[in-house]
């Protein structure tokens, strides 16, 4: 029996936001800025150099935590 295809990515359907690290340039995906903070500390990576991207690569703001 084959698998049925998902319709929506995860992080579309649940409006995850998408945010980077400056430093290292690791990109993940996060609920929202808290959620990302929190990440950070748990990872043990610096949520100072924290920032969310929208829309495309070049668009992109920091995100004050």
């Amino acid at each position: 029996m084959a698998r049925k295809k998902k319709t929506l990515p995860f992080h579309i359907a649940h409006n995850y936001k998408h945010f980077e690290l400056v430093i290292g340039g690791v990109k993940f995906w996060a609920r929202d800025a808290s959620a990302a903070k929190l990440y950070c500390d748990k990872v043990g990576w610096s949520p100072s150099s924290l920032k969310e991207i929208k829309g495309g690569d070049n668009e992109t703001t920091t995100t004050k935590l």
